[in-house]
């Protein structure tokens, strides 16, 4: 009977928590527009304007991309590319946001990226556009790199996310009772 509950326990935790947060994160809203960057001759992948409007709020910015890279370099070491992705509107450009595109294997030698940048709690009016910037020659080779637009993106209440890790917590110690 124990084991059950604590089973139940965990399981329900892992819906709470973790299910939660990544239907949140990546599925609320709706998409408002996808925009392709084009890669330039420097490696800078660049999108062209995309309109914001406060009606939209919070406006989520969602980068897609797939990549590939020769698997024949050493199985401890798979690759990783650190990026920062620059969000300019108008002339102005925001805190650069780092990300780390990288595989946990090298036998993923076509992977897909999908990172979320940021959340726009109140967007203002006007024209925006994104740069993704390597800090380094990449290892793995970007293609369709795009980025969703999400309107209308609700925000991860962390009680919810809090209850579901003790409830993770809480099975786990029933079930090593």
């Amino acid at each position: 009977m124990l084991k059950t509950l604590s089973l139940l326990l965990i399981l329900a935790g892992l819906v709470l928590g973790p299910g939660y947060w990544i239907y949140v994160v990546h599925f609320t809203g709706r998409v408002a527009q996808t925009v392709e960057l084009r890669a330039g001759a420097d490696g800078v992948w660049t999108s062209p304007s995309f309109r914001l409007e406060p009606s939209m709020a919070p406006v989520g910015l969602i980068l897609r991309a797939a990549g590939s890279f020769a698997p024949n370099m050493p199985d401890d070491q798979p690759p990783r590319d650190r990026y920062r992705a620059v969000l300019h509107h108008g002339e102005a450009a925001s805190t650069p946001i780092r990300i780390e595109l990288g595989v946990k294997s090298i036998a993923d030698s076509n992977p897909r990226f999908q990172e979320r940048l940021l959340l726009l709690q109140r967007p203002q009016a006007g024209d925006y556009r994104l740069a993704l910037i390597p800090e380094s020659p990449a290892q793995i080779r970007l293609s369709n790199v795009q980025l969703d637009v999400r309107a209308q993106v609700q925000q991860t209440d962390n009680r919810i996310v809090a209850a579901g890790i003790g409830a993770i917590a809480l099975g786990a110690l029933l079930l090593l009772m």
